[in-house]
């Protein structure tokens, strides 16, 4: 869900033209979910 939301604003901000444009929003929009949880679980638990 955060992959087509994240996908969503990519694509309402950079306004894709041409199918490549379109791949490329794509792209980025399916990394976005995966940067966050990984640097989510890298960061240590702090109490």
């Amino acid at each position: 869900m955060l992959a087509e939301l994240s996908t969503k604003e990519i694509s309402e901000v950079t306004d894709p033209e041409t199918f490549n444009d379109h791949i490329n929003m794509a792209q980025q929009g399916g990394k976005l979910p995966i940067m966050l949880v990984w640097n989510w679980k890298r960061k240590p638990a702090r109490m």
